[in-house]
């Protein structure tokens, strides 16, 4: 098979608008979870969470453009544009038609549906163009218009595993020979229209997010937007980037149990992290850290280290984990990547990530949890978990790039 390597990354987080930005906010525990600023939270308790400021106008883009495009498509374009520049990635010299674009989102454009529906409900009309980039297909479109990208212009969306599940199909469309190359992004921002679906819910917390503390209550939203460039290796030889990981292998499995609650016996996600495992050519003993799903709500911790139990052992002496949500708030359908973008660092600087806010251990999250301060580890693989409403499980692995690789 082909092996897939990621050669390039771009981030919108609430650190800002880099990933030296990202990376030293995460190893440092630094928690950006603040009041909402973006939009009116008093008709709930709920007023916590981590926002991601506007990116920069992108070089090209005109004032008009950027003006009528949605959150969502902005980010798309800006961390794309840092990743493409990471890779090295040189559009007109690639083959169109064997590069793609693939995202992961929840919502897609819905501020720019939300800000029209506001206005006319105001007025019985609205800024008609603020409904182009409404479809959950616009950022595609916009992305592979700026590239001249002519392979697959995909929307992945599975609740909070869509953009994991959408680098692993984007890695499988290039082990399968179709492409040299795809770009996948992972997209959410936050929406009143969000705040009050998970308020409802009732699993969100006044507090910070506490994953897999005894005490925690809930998680907080956040925001952001996490871009990759992936290659295949006979196109990556022909260039003198070298990579930053490779993506080993990934699986997909549906609990088939409710829309909003998890499978608390951690079957379905157990079985994802053992199929991505075996995906890999590896076993269990081979993963050196899990990027845990962690969203700090009581049931889906306490199913996640169940489900890695199932697959690591009860006695606790598997691989750590810890949740980067601890410090950027839950961002749904860009959550995976941010995951990804989370092994990568710990790659990179050979240090386990915090999981913040830890304070008191939960009997049923007994595992190590990385509390509250980075950790040196020889990190060389990389589990990364995604699990989303509906019951959909991701996990993908990562394997660190030694000098020799790729052959």
């Amino acid at each position: 098979m082909t092996r897939v390597f990621i050669t390039g990354v771009g981030v919108n987080s609430p650190y800002g608008h880099s990933f030296q930005l990202f990376s030293d906010g995460i190893l440092n525990g630094v928690s950006m979870i603040s009041p909402i600023t973006r939009f009116d939270t008093t008709p709930l308790p709920y007023h916590l969470g981590a926002e991601t400021a506007d990116p920069p106008r992108v070089d090209g883009v005109s004032v008009k453009d950027w003006h009528r495009m949605d959150r969502s498509s902005k980010m798309a374009l800006d961390t794309v544009s840092q990743a493409m520049v990471q890779a090295q990635v040189t559009p007109g010299e690639l083959n169109p038609l064997a590069w793609g674009c693939m995202v992961g989102s929840t919502l897609g454009g819905m501020d720019n549906g939300a800000r029209y529906y506001q206005k006319w409900l105001a007025h019985r009309h609205g800024y008609a163009a603020h409904l182009l980039d409404y479809p959950m297909y616009a950022c595609t479109s916009h992305v592979s218009q700026r590239y001249g990208f002519k392979g697959t212009n995909t929307v992945i969306s599975t609740a909070c595993s869509s953009s994991l599940v959408a680098l692993g199909l984007a890695a499988d469309y290039i082990r399968s020979g179709r492409y040299d190359g795809m770009v996948v992004c992972g997209i959410d921002v936050l929406l009143p229209l969000t705040w009050a679906g998970f308020g409802i819910l009732r699993n969100m917390t006044t507090s910070v997010p506490r994953p897999f503390d005894k005490h925690r209550n809930g998680l907080v939203l956040g925001e952001g937007c996490v871009s990759v460039i992936i290659e295949s290796e006979a196109h990556l030889n022909r260039r003198t980037q070298r990579p930053l990981a490779e993506v080993l292998g990934y699986a997909v499995t549906s609990d088939a149990y409710h829309m909003t609650a998890p499978d608390i016996t951690g079957q379905g996600a157990a079985e994802a992290m053992s199929r991505a495992i075996q995906s890999s050519g590896m076993v269990p003993d081979d993963i050196h850290y899990i990027q845990a799903h962690g969203t700090g709500t009581v049931h889906n911790d306490a199913m996640e280290v169940r489900a890695v139990r199932r697959v690591f052992g009860s006695e606790g002496k598997g691989p750590p984990i810890s949740s980067v949500k601890s410090m950027i708030g839950h961002t749904l359908g860009a959550s995976g990547l941010f995951g990804v973008l989370t092994g990568l660092v710990a790659m990179a600087n050979q240090a386990l990530p915090p999981t913040a806010h830890y304070e008191t251990l939960d009997p049923n999250c007994d595992w190590d949890v990385v509390p509250n301060h980075q950790r040196p580890a020889a990190v060389k693989t990389v589990l990364v978990n995604a699990f989303g409403f509906g019951g959909s499980n991701a996990a993908l692995v990562l394997k660190k790039v030694e000098r020799k690789d790729p052959t």
